[in-house]
């Protein structure tokens, strides 16, 4: 965040999104109540959470299936390849790999 506030980029928390429009986002927030803000530019970063549904879904059914990436536990995209290339060799060392999923 400190780059950011440097950069003076505007960042604002526990807000919600009424309406976007070209150069407006219209928020609600405790801190501002109902407010119009002129933006050019509108990130929006929600929480991250794994989701692990499909994994319980299908663990039953598919023999060699695999929790990666995200669906794990959310991080960033070095997480994510750490936990393909620790799977690598376990996929890879089959040479058929028919049956073999992986969910990210």
């Amino acid at each position: 965040m400190d780059l950011l506030t440097f950069h003076g980029v505007n960042t604002l928390t526990e807000a919600h999104v009424e309406e976007v429009t070209s150069n407006v986002i219209i928020i609600v927030s405790k801190a501002l109540g109902r407010k119009e803000l002129d933006a050019d530019t509108i990130v929006l970063a929600v929480g991250m959470k794994a989701r692990e549904g499909l994994y319980k879904t299908l663990a039953d059914k598919i023999v060699h299936l695999y929790m990666l990436g995200d669906c794990r536990e959310p991080r960033n995209i070095t997480g994510a390849i750490l936990d393909g290339y620790e799977r690598d060799g376990t996929i890879k060392s089959d040479n058929d790999i028919s049956g073999y999923a992986a969910l990210y």
